[in-house]
């Protein structure tokens, strides 16, 4: 086995124990986390299409999601990268001032998608994203901060017809207008909507 290859298996290994980490079983929702980390262009509907076939209630198993998240993460990259950097931001912002720091830390390695510091990356977005809904199931409290700059970003969406900016960019300038609305009310510090703004 080349060195290429061993590595490509640590990484899968890497992503494998990442998901046991769920319990076993991952939705398409996490999924959808993954893969806009790893900076991955996946439509929605082709997640859902690839999923419904696996499980009555979406759940698919480790390995199959492994092994895509794998065969995606050798596809994609650059703008791509850009796309999924709010969701990773949007995710540090409401749950964990650590990751925040180690993306601020870390911008070049994951501008230039570091394998180190992007498995770990993922790793603690597909955390944030399964611990927050795990908490929420029926979407009917907390589930909601995940839904931070998509108020204005949807709306941004909507009004150029979908077509222009891609949902990472709407999100980010809606966050930034998100923020600027907390601080403006009092309910955050000018800095950290600065340190937030750098960062997307």
């Amino acid at each position: 086995m080349s060195f290429a290859a061993i590595l490509a298996e640590d990484r899968r290994l890497a992503i494998l124990r990442l998901l046991e980490g769920e319990g076993g079983a991952v939705n398409e929702s996490v999924m959808q986390v993954a893969l806009d980390a790893l900076g991955h262009r996946v439509a929605r509907d082709t997640v859902r299409v690839e999923f419904a076939w696996l499980a009555e209630q979406g759940l698919v198993k480790v390995e199959t999601v492994a092994d895509r998240v794998q065969v995606a993460r050798l596809t994609g990259r650059g703008e791509d990268v850009a796309n999924g950097r709010a969701r990773v931001v949007k995710h540090a912002v409401i749950r964990d001032a650590q990751l925040f720091g180690l993306l601020e830390e870390n911008v070049a390695p994951i501008l230039q998608c570091d394998e180190r510091i992007m498995t770990r990356v993922v790793a603690e977005n597909v955390r944030i994203k399964a611990d927050v809904v795990a908490q929420d199931e029926t979407e009917t409290g907390m589930r909601a901060i995940l839904n931070y700059g998509h108020t204005v970003g949807h709306a941004i969406e909507a009004a150029g017809a979908y077509k222009g900016l891609r949902h990472g960019q709407a999100v980010a300038i809606g966050m930034s207008a998100a923020g600027d609305i907390a601080q403006r009310r009092g309910m955050w510090h000018a800095e950290d909507l600065a340190r937030q703004n750098r960062l997307l």
